[in-house]
């Protein structure tokens, strides 16, 4: 079980991190600055954490009490 913790853990991480990278894209956008660098990552980010957490979430390794 505490495996299965510290991934859904780390993955939900890589999704802050991700959110993150949306605020500052936004924050790019309202300067009228190139914001293609972070905007890229951001999306790579988004849809990689969100395969991760359907990938986990569908483990039949999962515990009951993380479902």
């Amino acid at each position: 079980m505490n495996i299965a913790v510290w991934t859904v853990f780390g993955s939900a991480n890589q999704l802050l991190a991700a959110l993150t990278l949306i605020a500052v894209t936004a924050w790019l956008v309202q300067k009228s600055r190139n914001y293609w660098f972070t905007a890229i990552p951001a999306v790579f980010m988004i849809i990689t954490t969100h395969l991760t957490h359907s990938v986990i979430l569908n483990s039949p390794d999962l515990p009951a009490c993380l479902t």
